[in-house]
């Protein structure tokens, strides 16, 4: 019968996976669910090609039994790639949040766009109210004085644009 790695047998082989993926299942029960497209056995195997292919380094610790190697490298592998898919999870939760606050964002910028021009062509009319209405919406802080003041008129004329256009909104309100 024809030797494999470590100068074991197919059979020793085919022992040694189903022992370890036993172990595993004991010390890693989470893992079938916790990592997507991941099963205990996927993650055993995986760690068995690493081993092989040297790509895990074996010689640190001479003493230790073939199995002692492969459960170490599983359990190091178990972490990676719980860690790797937990950083991919998050980063594509942050990246489904930030998407969905731009939706938002984009519906409240087309909804403020929106009623801006419907107020806009609501006094149109009217130079003062139309004047009024510009300057609220590009600085809602302003007070009766300060629009006067822009508007070059009396502080009564804005009062008496601010009736007028409570009536068309009110108007508005009703029938829009």
């Amino acid at each position: 019968m024809p030797q494999t790695p470590f100068g074991l047998e197919e059979e020793d082989w085919q022992a040694l996976r189903r022992k370890l993926t036993a172990f595993a299942r004991h010390h890693f029960p989470w893992f079938d669910t916790a990592v997507e497209g991941w099963s205990v056995e996927d993650l055993v195997n995986h760690a068995i090609q690493k081993v092989i292919s040297g790509e895990r380094r074996v010689g640190h610790n001479p003493g230790a039994t073939v199995f002692a190697v492969l459960f170490g490298t599983i359990r190091s592998e178990a972490n990676h790639i719980t860690h790797q898919q937990k950083g991919a999870i998050e980063a594509q939760r942050q990246f489904m949040a930030e998407l969905e606050a731009s939706s938002r964002e984009l519906e409240e910028t087309s909804r403020d766009e929106i009623l801006r021009d419907r107020l806009l062509a609501l006094v149109d009319d009217d130079s003062q109210l139309r004047g009024i209405v510009r300057l609220l919406l590009a600085n809602p802080s302003l007070s009766a004085k300060a629009l006067a003041g822009e508007l070059n008129c009396e502080i009564r004329d804005i009062y008496n644009s601010y009736r007028r256009l409570k009536d068309r909104l009110r108007k508005f309100k009703q029938h829009p």
